[in-house]
């Protein structure tokens, strides 16, 4: 199992460096590792796979998840370390290694949620690049947000993907 750590209750293309994902209508490729250390709010699928390529490319991940059994289902790894507890949670916030990562990626299910872990990130020590996801395809006003530097939709990812799929001959 891997380490728990349990706690009470610019350019587009730049900002999701290390992980390929669709952004504002357009898929951006993968680039190559550069060993940074990423913060994922949010351990479910999105936030799960997205950790897994990160650590696959060469990066160091702290997983967030308030959910003890999705936080369960994380894969282990060595680069992989998981913090049971909310993520807007100033105590929570307090206690990941926001001093060393390069980006804050909310990935949570919570459109909302993932607003607010943004805004608090971006009130920790340093700089800290901030990628959010949203819900639906409608939640684009988001990008305006003077804490959000990039927002992801990931189930238009899937969509795509699909549509490449049945299209193929």
């Amino acid at each position: 199992m891997h380490p728990v750590v349990l706690m009470h209750a610019h350019d587009l293309d730049y900002s999701l460096r290390g992980f390929g994902t669709w952004v504002y209508g357009r898929y951006t490729a993968a680039a190559p590792a550069g060993g940074m250390h990423v913060i994922v709010a949010g351990g479910g699928r999105v936030g799960s796979q997205t950790a897994t390529h990160l650590v696959d490319q060469g990066h160091s991940v702290t997983v967030v998840e308030s959910h003890e059994p999705t936080a369960d289902r994380i894969p282990e790894s060595d680069r992989i370390e998981v913090v049971l507890g909310d993520v807007i949670s100033p105590e929570i916030l307090e206690r990941t290694p926001m001093e060393r990562a390069a980006v804050f990626a909310a990935l949570t299910g919570d459109t909302n949620a993932n607003v607010a872990a943004c805004y608090m990130a971006q009130t920790g020590p340093g700089s800290i690049r901030t990628v959010m996801r949203i819900g639906s395809d409608d939640e684009r006003e988001y990008d305006d947000h003077d804490a959000i530097d990039a927002v992801v939709f990931p189930e238009a990812v899937g969509a795509e993907n699909a549509t490449n799929q049945i299209l193929r001959s």
